[in-house]
């Protein structure tokens, strides 16, 4: 598999040198940019052109990262235990998904964008 731009993003050498490493070391390519640069649209297109399924994690200041793992709803489980409901007794039930952990689930390997990182 190699990107080489598509119809919709023209990339420059450095750039389509940069994805096909990371590609092949299947290694995290960090993409450093001024805002309107085309950092999402770059991540969009070569998981377009390659095939892979694309996922964005949006951060935001408050955003621990934790959460691009899981996030454990223990207000949920506390009320329903106190309702009496029955799914109570699995945990399981009250884990929220996060980005990271909906990528290490995809069986082909995905793109995952981690916007605003520096927050």
């Amino acid at each position: 598999m190699r990107f080489e731009g598509t119809h919709d993003y023209v990339s420059t050498d450095d750039l389509t040198l940069a994805v096909n490493a990371a590609v092949t070391l299947q290694r995290p390519l960090l993409v450093k940019g001024e805002p309107g640069t085309g950092k999402t649209r770059l991540a969009m297109e070569v998981a377009k052109s390659l095939g892979m399924p694309y996922y964005e994690w949006h951060v935001k200041s408050t955003t621990k990262a934790q959460q691009g793992l899981y996030e454990y709803d223990a207000v949920s489980r506390l009320r329903d235990s106190q309702l009496g409901d029955s799914k109570v007794k699995d945990i399981g039930n009250y884990i929220i998904k996060g980005k990271l952990w909906e990528c290490f689930e995809s069986e082909t390997t995905p793109v995952l964008l981690i916007d605003e990182i520096d927050k």
